[in-house]
């Protein structure tokens, strides 16, 4: 639990950016505090774990962070003086934060904010993982920051629109196009940089100043400096993210959480989890992996309504930007807290950064039956113009070519034709690209979860490392034949291979996999049901069986009546006989029927705040460092002049 939100201009007070912060968590909100400034007011979530305390105040000055920040009291204090003496000089560019102790001392998947009488500041994380978003009014000024796109865009602007295109995009591919929303008037802010608000009654200027950026591919560094790097670095980033208490880790049957439960030093404690619908092989796996290491294990049963459960508070979370499906944990939180730990790591994306998961234009060919290294070959792939077939066949075919001409351009402008995987590049950098980030968006705002992936040491390590390296496979496998010890010797839940096994030997692994595999879809065939194997769920089952999930669509269903003779065509749209879709796209309509039901909720609760109160009746709040004077409405004319360096 922790968000923000920013109010620039007299649209809202402390006490209804907290009210509407709450919203978001409803049934259960946590505590938060507010800051009312010269300029406008702030409200801030108070965190879990690790992050339970994100605020600091200092004078009439506070800095508030969320998501894995890695650092220090001290460094906190550090980087708060700096960009005091950055938010007060006329101008940004006199500073290289490339060079700046403070800003290279960032580490994490994180946000920042500062903020003073003379305006703010928003730092982002290396790669946007925690999104800062930016809301404008019909005048194109900047009136709102939050950590949440549709509060911010209720917080922005009386006037609100949804952008067309995004929504399409959305149910094409699962999010929008970087930095669009599904907002008309909410943008997110690019990675690795800090931004600058200054606020004076000459009008607003904002300067960006970049403080991070990926290094070019090293493709001099041999195999064995590779290998060692990554060692070293997964080491120390493990550690770095130790609980206090307890840790926590999320382990599935495959490799990358049993590499950060590998990674663990002895002398933390730490407790399993896996998520499951039963003992499934997954499960075994998990619990074996975790005996190896003589660490506690948990399983975390989900019953057959889990998904249709979590769904509403799911999409609250991931808003429409990504794809709900990936808040794995969203209903197990509190299963977990009660176990007392206070920091919770995991293995996500560790396929993406060290294995080449997204490298969709490298293809790995096997050589000699997988008997010697693979060799990977450059393929085309077009990142700009794909389209499902539910794309095709519903929506309207100009907002899905205005959806292509803003990926073309994107394309364009950002493509690193240096780079051994283009496609990789432009999903990674920033990472609101994909879909996935739906874990992130979801599962930090119930769990004080930290990702290893994420160590600002091996995002470097990961962009230097050559596309080839990683997609095949071959540095990620001899960092983990360092680092596995008794973990090397238990099977993959998700092929079968151990991780020490020759290669002959993964080959026959595999081959027996396959034939169990087999063996598993003729009882399935014969009428035994089996439970999938794995800790995904049957999606498909589950959206034409779940008598909930049925429920579910018949309640939010009359949201989506808007779109139809504009998104999709009147006599040929889905909402006609929704249960004969695919289960991703009948998914991604629920969730936008969820979400058209919350921005109207949202936009509700800060009318209500606003409405006049009676002189006689004091509202109860947390203490204020400042007090803002009334304003009228020409003194909130803002003129935003952007500069990007």
């Amino acid at each position: 639990m922790c968000d923000f939100l920013i109010s620039i201009g007299a649209r809202a007070a402390g006490p209804d950016l907290l009210k509407l912060l709450k919203r978001l968590y409803i049934p259960n909100p946590p505590q938060g505090r507010y800051f009312d400034f010269d300029w406008g007011s702030m409200a801030v979530l108070d965190g879990i774990g690790h992050n339970r305390n994100n605020h600091l105040v200092l004078g009439s000055s506070v800095i508030a962070w969320l998501g894995d920040l890695v650092t220090t009291p001290t460094a906190i204090g550090s980087l708060a003086f700096k960009m005091q003496t950055i938010l007060r000089s006329p101008s940004s560019r006199q500073f290289d934060l490339y060079a700046d102790s403070d800003f290279q001392k960032l580490n994490g998947a994180f946000a920042i904010v500062f903020l003073d009488n003379s305006g703010l500041a928003a730092i982002t994380d290396p790669l946007a993982l925690t999104q800062v978003f930016a809301g404008y009014d019909k005048f194109h000024n900047i009136t709102a920051l939050g950590s949440h796109s549709d509060l911010t865009a209720a917080v922005a602007d009386d006037t609100y629109s949804i952008d067309m295109v995004s929504v399409a995009e959305f149910l094409n591919r699962g999010t929008a196009c970087f930095p669009y929303t599904m907002h008309q008037n909410v943008r997110k802010l690019c990675p690795g940089s800090a931004y600058c608000v200054r606020i004076s009654h000459g009008g607003i200027s904002i300067e960006s100043l970049q403080y991070w950026k990926p290094p070019e591919e090293n493709t001099a560094a041999s195999v064995s400096d590779l290998t060692q790097e990554f060692v070293t670095c997964f080491k120390a980033a493990v550690e770095d993210r130790c609980g206090n208490s307890k840790t926590g880790i999320t382990l599935s049957g495959g490799l990358d959480s049993r590499l950060v439960l590998a990674t663990m030093p002895p002398q933390s404690p730490c407790v399993a989890f896996t998520f499951c619908d039963k003992l499934n092989r997954e499960a075994r796996t998990a619990y074996r992996v975790a005996k190896a290491y003589q660490r506690p294990w948990l399983p975390l049963y989900r019953d057959k309504e889990y998904l249709a459960r979590t769904v509403v508070q799911n999409v609250r979370f991931a808003s429409c930007e990504c794809d709900w499906i990936h808040g794995h944990a969203v209903g197990l939180s509190d299963s977990i807290l009660r176990h007392g730990v206070d920091t919770v790591l995991s293995g996500y994306l560790m396929d993406t950064f060290f294995r080449g998961y997204f490298a969709a234009d490298i293809e790995v060919k096997q050589r000699f039956f997988g008997l010697l290294d693979p060799v990977c070959v450059s393929k085309p792939y077009d990142w700009a113009n794909r389209s499902s077939n539910f794309a095709d066949q519903f929506i309207n075919p100009e907002l899905l070519e205005q959806a292509f001409v803003r990926r073309r351009s994107y394309y364009q402008t950002h493509t690193n034709s240096q780079r051994g995987s283009i496609v990789e590049w432009l999903d990674t950098y920033p990472f609101s690209q994909r879909p996935e980030i739906g874990t992130w968006a979801t599962e930090r705002r119930t769990l004080p979860l930290r990702i290893v992936a994420m160590d600002r040491r091996l995002l470097d390590f990961s962009f230097a490392c050559p596309a080839q390296l990683r997609a095949s496979g071959k540095i990620f496998s001899l960092a983990a034949a360092q680092l596995f010890g008794p973990g090397a010797y238990i099977p993959n839940a998700n092929n079968g291979t151990r991780p020490a096994s020759s290669r002959l030997g993964m080959l026959i692994d595999r081959k027996l996999r396959r034939m169990c595999d087999r063996v598993e879809g003729l009882v399935c065939l014969l009428g035994f049901g089996q439970c999938i194997q794995h800790s995904w769920h049957d999606y498909q089952q589950i959206w034409h069986e779940s008598d909930m999930m049925k429920k579910l669509v018949i309640e939010y269903k009359p949201h989506l009546s808007q779109f139809e003779g504009l998104l999709f065509d009147e006599k040929l749209s889905p909402l006609h006989n929704p249960e004969s879709l695919d289960w991703r796209n009948g998914f991604r309509l629920l969730a936008l029927g969820i979400w058209k039901s919350a921005l109207s909720e949202y936009r509700m609760e800060l009318a209500m705040s606003q409405l006049p109160k009676p002189k006689d009746i004091k509202t109860a709040g947390p203490i204020t460092n400042t007090t803002r004077p009334q304003q009228d409405s020409s003194s909130t004319k803002q003129t935003a002049i952007i500069s990007d360096t």
